[in-house]
């Protein structure tokens, strides 16, 4: 098949702005739903909740109480008397939130991360730094001491035991320490991995998650660390474990096997002289900038969240295919919570997976999660560093705008339907329409939607885009959304004829049509395998109908020497055509080809396109032999065809063996030619002689000769 021309591609922008000022429409209505969670994730929550079965509610009330200016919150406690410690970076400062809602600087260190806090049973605070760690006690007049320093470049994680004793994971000598009260310390766990990078103390048990492989280790008093778990990932940055001992886990990114052999294969293609020169060493780029670049790069990867239950039972709980799992928490029904970058969502997931949107932060990140009373817990979040609290009453009134959905062609709106329960609350719905993918100052202006029941009409004008908004208020209870559907029918456009090929004289198909005379061909068509029939021509096209519609041919042909067209075939649910061309004199012609869509849109409304053919050649009649004369012994005749080169010419001698003449120029490459044949026959003799032309045509005569 040939490719659509430029020329098509004119033509049917053309037909796409005229569009705009015919307003017919094919009759058939079409329909966007969106009714499922991932549906509705692609639009743009302000104050809504998706509930895992597809459900739009009012979101969790959530109170900002602080934005601090830092890039990053990598990490928020508090203490008995409510108060909140929040650690940032990249300047590793402390702030502290009162009960009381007043905010300051508690604690500014020299380094540049404060990656870990942790709150003792005398509400003392230890903030872990990095890089080059140390471990700083800060009492709650501020007072301040170096309470360990483990000589490790990273400090990940920290959890105080029921005694009081400190557990430290550090990198990159992935060791995790106890250390008592009184500042002695011990080394609990040396992995070979690269990282220890997240601990959790539950019910006697620690539990840590490293980096380089992605293992979950337990660790019991008086017994040997084992690895719980292997996540066949590059990380695990977050274990959380619920009451009943089912451990979550959160990891990313390849196996470290798995990421050697990919630089060992790299390393091999480029050589090792080349990669001796581009290489640099950690060294040269600072132990600061890898942690932010590696941070970066395993935004990127795969992440999962695992459940290994009590009994050893391990699966994959929620897979993210385009946001990192940034942070845990157990809510208070058990659940988990979920914080991702970098759209700064915020999931509920239960212990079979389904994951509700409790909401969606303008920051890129929710990098931590720490649950407070009542139900209530803090999100920290980077790019920006804010802290916000959440609370489990829901907000009073909220909206959500759907994503931009795409009409294809300019288009007049119809109905909105939606499926939900008011409640005693209210449901509103908006819709607005443009001509751009993306919604600008160009669309038109929010629109209410208004009618009965659950059926609304849309009053926006026609356009290719359109968008729905719903505004939810609360009553007792909270109003549900399940579905919106949108209806609109395209403005109808006309078929668009793109190339016709006119096939080589006796080129043959088998003329086929599909069995839908009555809805018409959407789709050009293959042509069978192509054999010889002296005579037969043939003809197939590409064509295209905006709308989708089945499309019906009719063909016309006429001489280039006349006016009238003539009918060769009507209504072809087809896109090639032979037929017996020796029913046609002999001459130029042209072929008209006419698509219309009435297959699928009533009389009046169906539209035509067409497209005439480049001339073509008819020539079913074999060359003229002309100006047969006798002279010196020599056979004199002309070869001549009107229309296409003399190809052959052969002779043959009283019946004998046909052979071939060149003409006198010794080159059959025209259509006419001359042939000069000595006959040394001394009396007389029937010569016989054969012309053939380039598309097989023959013409055979006799010539009684005589001395």
């Amino acid at each position: 098949m040939v490719k659509i021309s430029k020329l098509y591609l004119i033509i049917f922008v053309l037909f796409l702005i005229s569009s705009l000022a015919a307003p017919l429409h094919a009759v058939k209505p079409r329909s966007s739903t969106h009714k499922t969670r991932g549906q509705f994730e692609r639009g743009i929550l302000h104050d809504t909740s998706i509930l895992f079965k597809g459900i739009i509610t009012l979101a969790p009330q959530k109170l900002k109480v602080l934005t601090s200016g830092d890039p990053y919150i990598w990490s928020i406690v508090s203490d008995s008397k409510d108060n909140i410690y929040i650690g940032t970076g990249n300047d590793g400062i402390v702030y502290q939130v009162t009960a009381k809602g007043d905010t300051g600087i508690f604690f500014d260190s020299e380094e540049l991360e404060i990656f870990a806090l942790a709150i003792d049973s005398r509400d003392n605070l230890y903030a872990a730094t990095s890089p080059n760690g140390q471990v700083y006690k800060i009492a709650p007049d501020g007072s301040c001491t170096v309470f360990f320093n483990p000589e490790d470049k990273y400090i990940w994680a920290m959890v105080f035991d029921a005694q009081n004793n400190l557990y430290v994971a550090t990198g990159l000598s992935a060791r995790i320490y106890k250390v008592t009260t009184d500042g002695a310390s011990s080394t609990v766990l040396q992995s070979e991995q690269s990282h220890i990078r997240c601990l959790y103390y539950l019910n006697n048990t620690l539990y840590a998650g490293s980096s380089g492989n992605g293992y979950v280790y337990r660790l019991n008093p008086g017994a040997k660390p084992v690895v719980l778990f292997d996540t066949q990932m590059q990380e695990v940055d977050e274990i959380v474990v619920a009451a009943n001992g089912d451990v979550y886990a959160a990891a990313f990114g390849e196996a470290e096997a798995d990421i050697q052999a990919r630089k060992a294969k790299k390393q091999k293609s480029e050589g090792e002289s080349q990669g001796d020169e581009e290489s640099v060493s950690e060294e040269a780029l600072g132990e600061h900038s890898i942690i932010l670049e590696n941070i970066a790069q395993l935004a990127q990867t795969p992440t999962s969240l695992f459940i290994i239950e009590k009994n050893g039972y391990s699966r994959d709980l929620w897979r993210g295919a385009d946001e990192r799992i940034q942070s845990l928490a157990l809510h208070q029904d058990g659940d988990i919570l979920l914080g991702t970058g970098d759209d700064g969502k915020l999931y509920k997931i239960n212990a079979d997976g389904d994951a509700s949107l409790l909401l969606q932060l303008y920051e890129s990140q929710i990098t931590t999660i720490t649950p407070a009373k009542n139900g209530q817990y803090y999100l920290g979040s980077s790019n920006l560093g804010n802290v916000y609290l959440v609370k489990p009453e829901s907000v009073s009134s909220a909206s959500f705008e759907s994503e931009t959905i795409d009409a294809g062609l300019p288009s007049a709106w119809g109905a909105l339907t939606w499926e939900g329960q008011k409640n005693d609350g209210q449901l509103d719905f908006y819709t607005r329409s443009g001509n751009t993918e993306k919604p600008e100052q160009s669309w038109n202006p929010w629109v209410k939607v208004v009618g009965e029941g659950n059926a609304l009409q849309i009053a926006s004008p026609p356009s290719r885009f359109i968008q729905w908004r719903c505004e939810l208020k609360s009553g007792k209870t909270n109003p549900l959304l399940e579905m919106v559907t949108i209806s609109y029918m395209q403005n109808n456009l006309p078929p668009a004829i793109s190339d016709i090929i006119v096939h080589r004289p006796g080129d043959y198909y088998e003329n086929s049509e599909p069995d839908q005379k009555e809805k018409g061909l959407a789709y050009p068509q293959n042509p069978p395998k192509a054999e010889y029939k002296q005579g037969y021509r043939s003809i197939d096209w590409l064509f295209e109908d905006p709308n989708f519609d089945g499309v019906l041919f009719d063909l016309f042909y006429k001489n280039t020497t006349q006016k009238s067209w003539k009918a060769l075939t009507r209504q072809l649910a087809g896109s090639y055509y032979t037929w017996d061309s020796r029913q046609m004199a002999d001459g130029e012609y042209l072929i008209k080809i006419i698509g219309n869509d009435s297959a699928t849109n009533p009389a009046d409304l169906a539209l035509t396109g067409e497209k005439i053919c480049d001339k073509f050649i008819i020539d079913n009649s074999g060359p003229v032999i002309t100006g047969l004369q006798v002279k010196a012994g020599k056979f004199l005749f002309r070869v001549e065809d009107k229309w296409n080169v003399v190809k052959n010419v052969y002779y043959s001698i009283d019946a004998g063996d046909w052979k071939a003449i060149f003409p006198v120029d010794n080159m059959c490459d025209t259509k006419l030619e001359s042939f000069e044949l000595s006959v040394t026959q001394t009396s007389e003799c029937e010569i016989a002689v054969k012309a053939e032309d380039a598309i097989e045509n023959i013409t055979v005569i006799h010539y009684h000769y005589k001395q």
